[in-house]
């Protein structure tokens, strides 16, 4: 089997069903950082770390005009909107490309900024919404590969649920 390469150079976001084409310069989605404890007792001569959570998310979208639909989408800290951002997975071989495959994120955010801008003569201003991500999905080709819900307390990985037991621990 001969080498394979993935690539993405282009994606859309959208607000529920509003699409924000040519609106979004840039995306900046949400790193996942696990947390994690020190664990160290005696006759260890190691430290060891294990998971504790995942640290609060957020995601950046940058604009280069001031535009009502990223206004009502990323502004308000009250409420919650969906977001999707959706890409194509173009995969090549040795052949040419061989595939394309969708590449969908879901994300559950509140607006964290409102940016007002910077103006510069003849230069297009930037403005930067940042937003609090509470839960985060992302679905390639159909296939559910990561979900993270930090208010419902999921956490899915390749279509695992790593957390069912600790939800019925809790009786949640």
């Amino acid at each position: 089997m001969g080498l394979t390469i993935q690539k993405i150079t282009n994606a859309n976001v959208y607000e529920g069903a509003n699409s924000l084409l040519g609106k979004v310069k840039e995306i900046e989605l949400p790193n996942i950082q696990y947390m994690t404890a020190e664990h160290n007792a005696l006759g260890m001569v190691g430290v060891i770390e294990t998971f504790t959570g995942i640290e609060a998310m957020e995601a950046t979208f940058r604009s280069d005009s001031i535009y009502n639909e990223l206004i009502e989408a990323f502004a308000d800290p009250f409420l919650t909107k969906k977001i999707q951002v959706r890409t194509s997975l173009n995969i090549w071989d040795s052949n040419g490309r061989s595939d394309q495959q969708p590449v969908v994120i879901h994300l559950s955010t509140r607006g964290s900024n409102m940016p007002l801008g910077s103006f510069n003569p003849k230069e297009n201003i930037e403005l930067e919404y940042t937003v609090k991500v509470t839960a985060v999905k992302m679905v390639v080709n159909g296939v559910e590969k990561f979900e993270f819900d930090a208010e419902n307390n999921i956490l899915k990985i390749n279509g695992e649920d790593k957390l069912a037991q600790f939800r019925d621990n809790l009786g949640t």
